[in-house]
């Protein structure tokens, strides 16, 4: 079984945004329980599902951040 994220979209200028998960052997699984649970009560148009294991995130992490003095960055004058 795998995680997918589901985004939604509530009309075609709309931008997607996250509404939930569903838990499914297949992607077409997936798909199915995701209209049914995310569109059934008329609250978008169209759906986006990503296998959880397939989203790459970055966290700041402070140890890679060795330079706290970054003044050289802003303008002075």
């Amino acid at each position: 079984m795998e995680i997918y994220e589901v985004f939604r979209r509530a009309g075609h200028k709309d931008p997607y945004e996250h509404c939930g998960a569903v838990k499914a052997p297949e992607p077409e699984m997936a798909l199915m329980m995701a209209k049914e649970c995310f569109l059934r009560r008329g609250e978008g148009e169209h759906l986006w599902l990503v296998k959880r294991s397939q989203i790459h995130a970055f966290s700041e992490d402070p140890a890679i951040n060795l330079v706290a003095d970054k003044s050289y960055r802003h303008p002075s004058g």
